[in-house]
């Protein structure tokens, strides 16, 4: 938090909506710590260590680069971190976020921007989600494409002075550069020549923040590392000007307490997020499916769409297709690219037979698991029986040695299954 005083000194908060507001005075960030019992569903956790100090000094102090000056608290700079942070190497703040994905998305699913159906119907109820590679796609090209451009501008710039309508200004905004992003590629990228593995993040081969599941409950939303459950419907392929502004529209500049003006922009902003990664995702898929695969998704929903599809039909997939099962091959390709940053293998949803079994477990969890992975074939209206999510506890004897799922059932067409720690209840 921000204080008016040093170490040493009780905290004086400077209070403010948002974090970059101007505050008036010279401040010290301080760190307190959390007294109160912390619980999953409201909290998530960023590590400070050692190794994420060497990890700040690799990214920002080793890097070579200047700041001639420091970005100004006016609106239109503090609320474009393209603007404020023009200095820092592109690829060094996107590394920096990517590092800790999972943190950095659950700031917008589990925050408070998140909750209520109206906020959560602009995503599905279980997608995927992977990053591109940074510095992979003339870094130095795009860094100067973005810096002090007014089509990255978010609603937060305006605040509560927003209005009623000004969701159409930041939307048009939002539009008109998935238009130049997509000339942009167009342009960059030879022509017959497309995107494929190569411009997939692989996590360093260990960090498993590479890949990412998120699944709706209705009124709320969960993200978990890995990619779990059955092949989705959609899935996103963020980039950092994407990954950055669902930062600043939904946490840093997102208030909870703002007028309506500001909540209708910061969702209708949100659509546009969402398609510009399904853009992303479209493509890696073979170029004559594109157009295919995105009716798929918006059947008898094109009010979800608010933006024209951009499909760079002129580039071809560089991905080597084997199947007409394009979603499903593709992901099966990252987790190979992703090695071990993919994490475990879902063996419940996405068993290519009916022995899979989960390493290092016990005959119970073992029956469990083969019980639960029939369960998980269900597909159709019969899932309407059950909530959206629900707990499963399975009682062995020994309370120690209960097991513990979850179930949850993805646009009444079928359910997921996930395993989760053992813990009392």
């Amino acid at each position: 938090m921000r204080s008016t005083t040093p170490t040493g000194q009780p905290i004086n908060i400077i209070h403010s909506r948002r974090p970059y507001d101007d505050p008036h005075c010279v401040f010290y960030y301080r760190l307190r710590p959390v007294t109160e019992t912390i619980v999953d569903k409201t909290h998530f956790v960023y590590e400070l260590s050692d190794a994420k100090k060497r990890r700040y000094d690799e990214l920002f102090f080793k890097t070579d680069y200047q700041v001639t000056t420091l970005p100004s608290y006016q609106a239109t700079v503090a609320a474009n971190p393209f603007t404020a942070f023009a200095a820092l190497p592109m690829v060094s703040r996107y590394q920096f976020m990517l590092d800790d994905a999972h943190y950095i998305v659950s700031g917008f699913i589990k925050g408070p921007v998140c909750r209520g159906d109206i906020a959560t119907n602009s995503i599905r109820d279980q997608f995927w989600v992977v990053f591109t590679q940074p510095g992979g796609f003339y870094p130095e090209k795009m860094a100067k494409a973005l810096e002090n451009n007014p089509l990255l501008g978010l609603p937060g710039e305006e605040a509560n002075d927003i209005g009623l309508l000004g969701w159409t200004k930041f939307d048009k905004f939002g539009r008109e550069y998935l238009k130049a992003k997509d000339e942009f590629i167009n342009s960059a990228l030879p022509k017959n020549h497309g995107v494929g593995l190569a411009n997939i993040w692989n996590g360093e081969g260990h960090n498993q923040n590479a890949a990412l599941t998120i699944f709706r409950h209705f009124d709320s939303a969960t993200v978990v590392k890995g990619l779990v459950g059955d092949t989705p419907l959609t899935g996103w392929v963020i980039d950092y000007p994407t990954l950055e502004r669902l930062h600043y529209l939904l946490v840093a500049g997102f208030d909870i307490y703002g007028t309506a003006g500001h909540q209708i922009a910061s969702r209708t902003y949100m659509d546009i997020l969402r398609q510009d990664a399904e853009d992303n995702f479209l493509r890696f898929m073979p170029a004559a499916q594109r157009k295919n695969i995105y009716n798929s998704w918006y059947v008898g929903s094109n009010s979800l769409r608010i933006a024209a599809p951009l499909f760079s039909i002129d580039h071809p997939s560089e991905i080597n297709y084997q199947t007409t099962a394009y979603k499903r091959e593709f992901f099966d390709q990252i987790r190979q690219h992703l090695g071990n940053a993919a994490g475990e293998t879902d063996s419940i949803n996405r068993c290519p037979q009916n022995t899979c079994v989960r390493a290092n477990t016990t005959p119970a969890q073992q029956q469990a698991d083969s019980t639960l992975r029939t369960l998980a074939q269900v597909k159709g209206g019969q899932l309407g029986a059950l909530p959206e999510m629900s707990m499963l506890r399975i009682k062995t004897g020994k309370p120690e040695g209960d097991l513990v799922y979850t179930l949850g059932s993805v646009d009444i067409s079928e359910i997921v299954v996930k395993k989760q720690p053992v813990i009392d209840i």
